[in-house]
């Protein structure tokens, strides 16, 4: 322990700050001196030093600190000296944050079932995974109250839960975890977020006699499971990764025996030029019985540097025998089994530097251990090169996948290995191999009219097969300034050799690379300088140049201001080394580094490649002045009493950037005109300029560096003509453009109905082309054109106003008529109006029989209807808030049953109530259908397939005929979906111009249709099925023409008509094929007498191969008799049968047989 005083300890630090802050800022204002003001003596700090070795570190962070503190504002005031910036702010936002872990559980049997409640509170509202570890773990469920929450497994075996929502979250996490047998009782270890408060309560299912949670101690209480003697743990812990718990259970007294130790461990060993270091982490368990010291072995050549049991300093003997050298340490506790004990060992040993080194490692053999396991990790340092041979108990692994994170996380491991037992044989060997590094360079040059930015990113390729770069010199010639040097995960340090060391015109920049970044093959390093330039000459802006490497050319983007333009320099500019650079054929690629600030929109104004690396890039550099050109078009719209002017002004401005515009406003649009603030920041007032005019300023959110439209918008009230239809002269104003030169200007004049215009004044022409008042835009239609000189006079426009025709006190636009029919004939019909002018009061009158329901004004229920005298209609009175202009007015009546007709009556709107356009929908049940189209009105539906029938619908659903009569739009837009009806309904939709009129209905009953449409069709078929006309062409086409002819002059009553019709024609067919099945089967079962049978032999088991009898019902068959062999009984010739004799049959000459019908037969025939 060294005593250091608190004063001197401030003094080191503060100074180390301000030596920072100085070489940091370089090439500023000399440092102020150190501060005078007398210091108060304080109190003496005592720092704790683990080992001796650790008072050089020490030294070394006074001489390079990480952090320096300062009370109140000393570092700031020392900082402001130093010349450095604001101090800033390392405050940022967290996402996740695990603030408990409670794990509740009992045994059961070698498995622990577990519930472990993990407090998390989150900062964000998407969706996070939050990590709940329990790596290679058997997870049953996660859930947040009620609700079950998604699981999934991340690399490492570890788990995750996913929340939803900032705030506190409590997850309870169910989980079945195997025991591990000791010598002595069970352990339970598995891995936990660390947590501010941990805690865990175990029921173990036996009598415990000694727990120890981690190194803490554990509460034991007693308890009965079962009813056996049982033990409840339970503990508070602080903050952990791994939850360690083991625990010894009573067991019978048996023979006192020696102890065995168990001995588990990670060793890191480090290779730099001159040393070989190793670091190595033992758990140590008693396996059985106790002891009070630990025997290691260790190589005769290794210095013990440290050595920590528990985090604690541990003393040590070490005694060299003739076998070996034995390093003893004495326990202040004994080591049992189940409380492990962990020992942290550092040994260094020298290395050969000027030649190859061959180290042997044979690991710390532990005496009395019945198992040493555990793992080698090996890092390479300075320019060296390491192989090694693994022999007995080594296994060689991949130290990217098959270390501990800690290991695997160290820069420059090389090699790994697995030992399963102490000592072993490692025998390793270490060449010196300088690195060799290949760089590419990509530079961007940004230009301005007084200095260069040089921007370099070097790609570093490092050869790992000829060692690993530690240092890298950076060259950069005079005139270059270093701003900065990075990133930070790559650059340890940087210094910059002073002047007078300079070597080939150029100082040496060295860079140290972090440990990482040493380890990689692809070392990314981002330079940043300045240079001063003069743009009058020309320039040779210098380049970062790496010493000691490759180099494999690079690119170079240059970049300028908008009032600058660029070349290479000529052999003729006094400026050598153009030769090296050449125009690259590919544009720039997509992750090239441009500067934040400076991400062009285009291609850059140089894009050049090279080869090795030049130290400077000639260039000529051209200064332009900046210009501003402007157009501005008047959009001027007449109306009654009114001028609305919309001004429209584009700038453009060449070589520059323009932060600001001036405008002049003339006298007549003094605090009349505005301006749209999308691209203005604010306008100032600069005051009264020449002629009267009022100058302003208007100031751009953003540099405007290509174009910019600017909108003002004003309003001009002309005096009133002095009689209708007089005309009235009105000048148009505008605001001028004070900078850069102005185009002609245009002036698009447009009026509203039932105003004339004319005139334009001297110096304007006039073009009578019309349009719309902007292209692809809606708006007036302009009348005519004028361009003229913007420093000419103001137009001058005549209008002439006529005065309005009167409308009608009640407009409506649209009216929707919607009438359902019941089953039992009673119409209920809702009726909308869309009311684009009206007074304070709307009459209507009801068909007669009709009953009020009720009323709605812009979806507002009316209250109170008045009844009109002698029951003339209903009237009621707008809401006081009803805005002028469009609103829906909703009625609803009903007709009952009895009082309805075939003709339905619209309501009429009363006090000369005006309708444009009418739309009427009718829903009558399903059972029945419409015929036709009623007169007087259009049909407004289309044919659809229903299922099995072809129907009609409107072409318009509900929800758009909504919006139609709502006013949504002029015409709502086609639906093919269902067309809204309720139940089973058919809905149909007819038309009008103008007011409702009455609606003639023809409705019948679907099954009537039918039998109207079907009877007729069947009757004429059975006709022609038994007269059998000769078909005729003729009689197809003059019934196809008929068709045609009905489809055409009356579309929907023929096509109902043939679709009812199908049924007899579906009939008539049915008629048809069974006559031509009966006819067959008459020709199948006869033949004529006489002639040869044309009749098959009908298969075995038909019903058509039945024998047949002699009968009153069964024909009499007449078999021929069997010819004989004599001649005299050959029979005669007989005679052919007349046709008409009724006898069927094929002679009996040719094996047929002779029919002859029976009685009932011949009475049938």
């Amino acid at each position: 322990m060294h005593r250091l005083t608190r004063p001197t300890i401030l003094r080191a630090l503060a100074a180390s700050a301000v030596l920072l802050a100085t070489a940091a800022h370089a090439g500023t204002d000399p440092p102020a001196g150190p501060d005078e003001s007398p210091t108060s003596e304080s109190s003496p700090i005592y720092v704790f030093l683990n080992a001796p070795a650790d008072l050089d570190a020490f030294w070394k962070m006074l001489k390079d600190p990480d952090f320096v503190l300062l009370r109140g504002g000393e570092l700031r005031r020392r900082l402001d000296r130093a010349g450095a910036g604001p101090v800033p702010d390392s405050s940022g936002a967290w996402a996740v944050v695990v603030g408990s872990v409670a794990v509740d559980g009992e045994t059961s049997g070698d498995d622990a079932d577990l519930a472990i409640e993990y407090g998390v509170q989150l900062g964000v509202t998407e969706p996070t995974w939050v990590p709940i570890r329990l790596d290679n773990q058997m997870v049953i469920e996660a859930r947040e109250a009620d609700r079950e929450l998604p699981l999934r497994v991340v690399a490492g075996g570890g788990w995750q839960v996913e929340l939803r929502g900032a705030g506190a979250h409590r997850v309870r996490v169910r989980a079945k975890l195997p025991l591990k047998a000791t010598a002595e009782g069970h352990r339970l270890e598995f891995a936990i977020p660390e947590a501010a408060s941990t805690r865990f309560r175990l029921d173990v299912a036996e009598q415990v006699v000694g727990a120890v949670a981690g190194g803490e101690p554990v509460d034991r209480a007693p308890m009965t499971i079962k009813g056996r003697a049982a033990t409840q743990l339970s503990a508070h812990l602080s903050p952990r990764s791994r939850l360690e718990l083991s625990w010894q259970v009573e067991s019978e007294p048996s023979a006192r025996l020696g102890p065995l130790l168990s001995l588990r461990g990670e060793i890191a060993v480090d290779i730099d030029p001159g040393s070989f270091r190793t670091r190595s982490s033992w758990m140590v368990h008693s396996v059985r019985g106790a002891t009070r010291r630990l025997e290691f072995r260790i190589d005769p050549e290794d210095d013990v540097l440290e050595l920590k049991l528990d985090d604690q300093p541990v003393p040590a003997t070490i005694e060299r025998l003739e076998v070996a050298t034995l390093m003893t340490i004495s326990l202040p506790e004994p080591l049992r089994p189940g409380a492990p004990k962990r020992l942290i060992m550092t040994t260094k040993r020298p290395l050969a530097t000027k030649s190859a080194a061959r180290p042997a490692f044979n690991g710390f053999p532990l005496t009395n251990a019945q198992e040493q396991s555990g793992v080698i990790g090996i890092a390479q340092g300075g320019d060296l090169w390491i192989s090694g041979a693994a022999g007995r108990g080594l296994r060689r692994v991949d130290p990217r996948t098959e270390l501990p994170a800690e290991l695997r996380g160290r820069p420059g491991t090389v090699l790994a290995y697995r030992f399963v037992d102490q000592p072993f044989e490692l025998a390793l060997r270490v060449d010196l191999s300088p690195p060799l590094v290949r760089t590419d360079a990509r530079t961007t040059v940004s230009l301005d009219a007084r200095r260069a930015r040089v921007e370099t990113r070097l790609q570093l390729h490092d050869q790992a097969a000829h060692g690993r770069p530690f240092d890298l010199v950076i060259g950069l010639p005079r005139g270059l300034e270093l701003e900065s040097v990075g990133p930070r995960d790559v650059v340890a340090m940087s210094a910059e050799a002073p002047e007078g060391e300079a070597a080939e015109g150029l100082r040496r920049l060295t860079v140290r690379l972090t440990p990482r970044a040493q380890q990689a093959g692809e070392i990314p390093l981002h330079l940043i300088g300045r240079q001063a330039i003069d743009p009058a000459r020309p320039v040779g802006v210098a380049l970062f140049r790496p010493r000691g490497t490759l180099s494999e050319g690079g690119r170079i983007a240059v970049l300028t201001d908008r009032d600058l333009t660029v070349d290479l320099a000529g052999p003729g500019d006094g400026v050598g080394g153009a030769e090296a650079f050449r125009p690259a054929l590919q544009g720039p690629p997509a992750d090239w580094p441009w500067p934040a600030d400076r991400i062009p929109a285009g291609p850059p104004a140089l894009w050049l490649r090279h080869d090795g690396d030049p130290a400077a890039l000639p260039l000529r550099v051209t200064v332009h002045p900046r210009a501003v050109s402007h157009a501005t078009t008047l959009l001027v719209q007449v109306g009654r009493g009114e001028v609305e002017v919309r001004q429209e002004t584009e700038c453009a401005v060449h070589f520059g950037a323009l932060d600001h515009l001036d405008i002049e406003s003339p006298a007549a649009l003094q605090d009349r005109w505005e301006v749209d603030e999308g691209e203005v920041a604010r306008p100032e007032d600069l005051g009264t300029a020449p002629e009267g005019r009022r100058r302003f300023r208007l100031r751009f959110a953003k540099p405007v560096a290509d174009r910019v439209r600017l909108k003002f918008r004003f309003r001009l009230r002309p005096a009133p003509p002095r009689e209708p239809e007089h005309p009235v002269e009105v000048a148009i104003p505008w605001l001028r453009v004070v900078e850069g030169a102005s185009a002609p200007m245009r002036v698009q004049v447009s009026s509203d109905p039932g105003i004339d215009l004319d005139g334009g004044g001297p110096g304007w022409a006039r073009t009578d082309a019309e349009g719309s008042a902007t292209a692809g835009e809606a708006g007036p239609i302009v009348r005519y054109t004028l361009v003229g000189d913007e420093a000419g006079a103001p137009p001058k426009l005549v209008a002439t106003t006529h005065p309005l025709t009167a409308l009608p006190s009640l407009l409506a636009s649209r009216a929707l008529l919607r009438t359902i029919q019941s089953p039992e004939g009673e119409l209920r019909t809702s009726a909308s109006y869309w009311v684009e002018a009206h007074r304070s009061t709307l009459s209507v009158a009801l068909p007669p029989g009709s009953r009020w329901v009720r009323a709605r004004i812009g979806g507002e229920a009316i209250s109170r209807v008045e009844t009109l005298p002698r029951s003339a209609g209903y009237r009621f009175r707008f809401p006081p808030q009803t805005a002028a202009g469009g609103v829906l007015v909703e009625l609803e009546y009903r007709v009952p049953g009895p009082l309805a007709t075939t003709t339905w009556i619209p309501p009429q709107l009363l006090d000369d109530g005006l309708v444009q356009e009418t739309l009427w929908e009718v829903r009558i049940p399903w059972n029945r259908a419409l015929v036709g189209v009623p007169p007087g009105w259009t049909d407004e539906n289309r044919w659809y397939w229903d299922r099995y029938v072809w129907k009609r619908r409107p072409w318009m659903g509900a929800a758009a005929l909504t919006a139609w009569v709502g006013g949504a739009t002029p015409r709502a837009p086609r639906s093919d979906g269902p067309d809204g009806g309720v139940g089973d309904d058919h809905s149909y939709l007819f038309g009008r111009s103008g007011q409702p009129d009455d609606l003639r209905l023809t409705i019948a009953s679907r099954a009537g249709l039918v039998a109207v449409c079907s009877g007729p069709v069947l009757g004429l078929g059975v006709l022609l099925l038994f007269w059998r006309p000769p078909l005729r062409i003729v009689w197809a086409a003059v019934l196809a023409l008929v068709l045609t002819v009905a489809v055409a002059v009356q579309p929907s009553v023929t096509l109902l008509a043939i679709q009812s019709s199908v049924v007899g024609v579906g009939f008539t067919l049915l008629a048809v094929v069974m006559q031509r099945l009966v006819e067959r089967r008459r020709r199948r079962a006869s033949a004529v007498f006489g002639q040869p049978s044309s009749m098959t032999i009908p298969p075995v088991g038909s019903t058509f191969s039945r024998a047949v009898g002699v009968g009153s019902d069964d024909p009499t068959e007449l078999r021929a008799r069997p010819v004989s062999s004599s001649v005299d009984h050959l029979p005669n010739n007989l005679p052919e049968a007349p046709r008409d004799t009724g006898i069927q049959g094929a002679p009996p000459e040719q094996g047929g047989t002779i029919t002859v019908p029976s009685s009932s037969s011949r009475e049938e025939r």
